[in-house]
């Protein structure tokens, strides 16, 4: 009888485990929404297109059956200014009725310049008690980890008081490999704003672009074979690089030029991406004009339509996540 009783318990672990493992997970990504209560567009950065396109897009995701939850992989605002902080917030809860997880980006704290000069500014614990519960659980912890529909989603703070850089503190990446010591099993993806690959290298921007340690969180990913992919934000245009098997995904933004958002179909074997326009022909004309007169830009590309090639990035991918 105990050996019956064992083994339809077995069956019934097994059933479980593989119902758990055969789901599938559907997210938005909408990085570097850059929101602002009034600024207007400037050059190659779409604030005010940006600032009325952001609600119409929550009612649309709210209303996808196919959508599970939305990430915002940092820089949520143009800059950390006390004034937006709640606004943005209430404007997310008002108009997207849908699971939705934040980190912050370098816009989302404020630099050393900026609190000196007496900006009226949020800091990042004001952003990780404004934004508790997505999915911050205590409210001043500003990484976080939880399990989906049998898989596992980090989402680290790279962020430090210098406008562009980031880092990967000591005390995270602690946390991080005993995270994942204590996941092993479970599919996992991992979030992060500033890049952990190197998406440009015949740019001289880069070294802004990647966290300082970028190289030490690599070789943990690399020991950790459950983590499939990253997906980073900051660059403004969508991208891949594959290191040790591992995707890493760059994304597009609602703010500058070709004015997109990202969706996942993550399956166990099978990982789907796909950016979605918004805005009209025209509108998408105006970034992109925006984009060439920005004299930033304009050094780095000696023609115009190699700079517009270099943003509008990757359309869609299909790729199959490492074992």
């Amino acid at each position: 009888m105990k050996k019956i009783v064992s083994l339809v318990c077995f069956i019934c672990l097994v059933l479980f485990s593989t119902q758990v493992f055969s789901q599938s997970i559907t997210f938005a990504v909408l990085s570097d929404t850059h929101y602002s209560v009034s600024e207007k567009n400037k050059t190659w950065k779409q604030f005010a297109f940006a600032r009325k396109t952001l609600p119409q897009l929550l009612k649309k995701l709210s209303h996808d059956p196919g959508i599970d939850f939305v990430v915002f992989p940092g820089d949520l605002f143009m800059d950390p200014l006390a004034s937006a902080l709640d606004p943005l917030k209430t404007l997310i809860d008002t108009h997207l009725k849908k699971p939705y997880f934040v980190i912050p980006g370098n816009h989302d704290r404020p630099t050393k310049d900026q609190i000196n000069e007496k900006m009226q500014v949020f800091s990042l614990m004001d952003f990780v008690k404004t934004f508790k519960g997505h999915p911050y659980p205590d409210g001043v912890t500003s990484y976080w980890s939880l399990d989906y529909n049998g898989y596992h989603l980090i989402g680290l703070d790279s962020t430090k008081d210098e406008p562009l850089s980031g880092r990967v503190s000591r005390a995270q990446v602690a946390w991080l490999r005993e995270d994942l010591k204590k996941n092993r099993d479970k599919f996992t993806i991992i979030f992060v704003h500033h890049g952990l690959d190197l998406f440009c290298t015949k740019l001289p921007m880069e070294r802004g672009y990647t966290i300082d340690n970028y190289r030490e969180v690599q070789k943990i990913i690399k020991n950790n074979p459950q983590v499939k992919f990253v997906v980073t934000g900051h660059y403004h245009f969508s991208a891949v690089r594959v290191k040790d098997e591992v995707y890493h995904l760059t994304m597009p933004t609602l703010v500058t030029y070709p004015l997109k958002y990202a969706v996942f179909h993550v399956e166990q074997n099978r990982v789907l991406y796909q950016t979605i326009k918004t805005g009209t022909k025209d509108q998408r004309a105006k970034a992109a004009n925006g984009l060439v007169e920005e004299p930033y830009w304009r050094k780095k590309f000696k023609q115009d339509a190699d700079l517009i090639r270099f943003f509008e990035g990757i359309d869609s991918l299909t790729f199959q996540p490492r074992p």
